[in-house]
């Protein structure tokens, strides 16, 4: 009888120990699980997705990015558009964004480096000016039109063909 409740006792002290050993695991997977969800959602309220309209081969094409959130809207457009920059093949993925201004009427004045004026016929031209539109107004609807710069001027074209003076204009006009 003895060696009968010693045996029931070890029994009832291992079923105690697993019962405790599976909650632990259980609870601490569970916890875990959930610690991985926030740090999830704490990702993704950090970052905002943009779209890219990227001029390839007389086309245009769509990229998704996502970028920090920023505060200011041009702030935004200025990360949106390096990015756009660094996807354009050389030299202009080396353009530099001088300064961007934007008046009551909420039209952008982007002063860019002359990376970004380079030689091409006026397919490229084109789809390169239309591409950087797209991606603004797909982005930021609030802005009115886009003038750009280079170095600190006013240029009619880019490479002769196209007038940069309005951008919507000109996208629209073709």
């Amino acid at each position: 009888m003895k060696n009968l409740q010693k045996i029931n006792k070890k029994i009832i002290y291992i079923l105690i120990f697993v019962v405790i050993l599976a909650s632990t695991i259980i609870g601490y997977f569970f916890l875990f699980k959930k610690d991985g969800e926030k740090i999830i959602n704490q990702e993704e309220q950090t970052k905002e997705i943009f779209k890219l309209i990227l001029p390839l081969n007389n086309s245009l094409i769509i990229k998704e990015i996502s970028i920090k959130k920023e505060n200011g809207e041009l702030k935004k457009l200025e990360k949106v558009l390096e990015i756009f920059f660094n996807e354009l093949p050389q030299p202009m993925n080396e353009t530099k964004i001088y300064s961007i201004f934007r008046d009551k009427e909420n039209k952008i004045y982007l002063n860019l480096s002359g990376n970004f004026a380079t030689s091409r016929d006026a397919k490229n031209e084109f789809y390169l000016i239309k591409g950087l539109y797209s991606t603004i107004k797909t982005n930021f609807n609030w802005i009115t039109d886009v003038k750009i710069l280079i170095s600190n001027e006013e240029k009619e074209t880019l490479s002769g063909h196209i007038p940069i003076e309005s951008l919507k204009e000109s996208v629209e006009a073709n």
